[in-house]
């Protein structure tokens, strides 16, 4: 099935462009993948939005905020700082406070946008199929498709 590219109707408030890499970041959730041994049945996706740079990490679909938070912290403030802003499409979970417990009195400093509409976030819409592309294109029987992400997992 082919996605669909088509602008999609009505109006949308752009986002200011970031001045420095990491500045601003999109996430959003892979799910429904087959479990590998380590449980983990998910990949959270996070892109710069200058760069276009994405991170691949992979988590259980069950994921809690607090976890969410922790992965954000080891794969993407460790390697990059903390963003100014977080844009999300998906999870109604990841609010401002998704940062509170882990990062305490610097989060104020950032800002987290909570987007209703995935046209909002194309970017890592656009990621999060290239990737899928990648990993089907591994495998030429759809049966062992799952066995061909593992490593990414």
């Amino acid at each position: 099935m082919k996605s669909s590219h088509q602008r999609a109707a009505g109006l949308l408030q752009p986002l200011d462009p970031p001045e420095r890499p990491w500045q601003h970041v999109t996430m959003d959730y892979v799910i429904g993948l087959l479990a590998v041994p380590s449980g983990n049945d998910a990949i959270l996706v996070v892109v710069d939005r200058l760069t276009k740079m994405a991170h691949f990490i992979a988590c259980q679909q069950k994921v809690t905020a607090e976890q969410t938070a922790q992965l954000f912290i080891a794969n993407v403030i460790r390697l990059h700082g903390l963003p100014t802003a977080i844009i999300s499409d998906r999870r109604p979970k990841i609010n401002i406070e998704f940062l509170a417990p882990p990062v305490g009195p610097i989060r104020h400093q950032t800002t987290v946008f909570l987007r209703l509409h995935s046209q909002t976030d194309g970017q890592t819409e656009q990621v999060n199929q290239t990737m899928e592309q990648l990993i089907r294109t591994t495998c030429t029987d759809p049966q062992t498709w799952g066995k061909s992400y593992r490593c990414w997992i």
